[in-house]
């Protein structure tokens, strides 16, 4: 028997890894998230900490950053959450209002030869769907700000890392002096990973 899985059983192998590592994700994105979105708040972090770092000693700067983010996390959830709520009072209207608009969209069309049926503007455009988009969108913005405290601990916890990352880095190469600007390089693709994730999370 082979030690390397080879031909059509190979891709089968890496297929159901994928398949179980997807349905991993899925299943843990309540938490995946949150954690997703603290990544993306130490890497918008991060220079603020390292500036503040150079007058005052590292926790210091850690908490600093972290409180300001705190305030503005509570700020924004604040104004989330009651525009949630707006929205949900008055999205029968909103949805009443785009039926109106995009009816006389439909009747000034066929005043003008455009000529389709009702059912075919509906499946065209679907005020319903969008306004159930847009709920959905500000919901999934809510419950995201609704983990504060994981999101919270977590940049705190990746921040206090990374003021002494390079200094860890450096003892494990065994040279104080090593060039990290590879290592730097990498976590720059990392950070712009993390942000288009973030913004696909938070669309989705």
């Amino acid at each position: 028997m082979p030690d390397v899985v080879r031909g059509p059983a190979r891709f089968l192998l890496i297929g159901a890894a994928l398949v179980v590592v997807i349905a991993g994700l899925k299943q843990a994105q309540p938490l995946v998230v949150p954690l997703v979105f603290a990544a993306f708040l130490s890497a918008m972090s991060a220079p603020f900490v390292f500036w503040l770092e150079r007058r005052l000693p590292a926790w210091l700067s850690v908490s600093l950053v972290v409180l300001i983010m705190l305030g503005v996390l509570v700020l924004v959830g604040a104004v989330v959450g009651t525009s949630v709520n707006q929205f949900v009072a008055a999205a029968p209207g909103y949805e009443e209002g785009l039926n109106q608009l995009f009816g006389g969209i439909g009747a000034w069309l066929q005043g003008h030869g455009v000529h389709f049926s009702r059912k075919e503007l509906g499946e065209l455009v679907n005020p319903g769907a969008l306004m159930r988009f847009l709920g959905g969108t500000l919901s999934g913005v809510a419950n995201m700000l609704s983990n504060l405290l994981l999101v919270v601990l977590t940049m705190a916890f990746i921040l206090l890392e990374a003021t002494t990352l390079s200094k860890k880095v450096r003892a494990a190469m065994g040279d104080p002096t090593a060039d990290l600007s590879r290592w730097l390089k990498m976590a720059t693709e990392v950070k712009r990973y993390v942000v288009i994730k973030t913004y696909v999370s938070m669309g989705t």
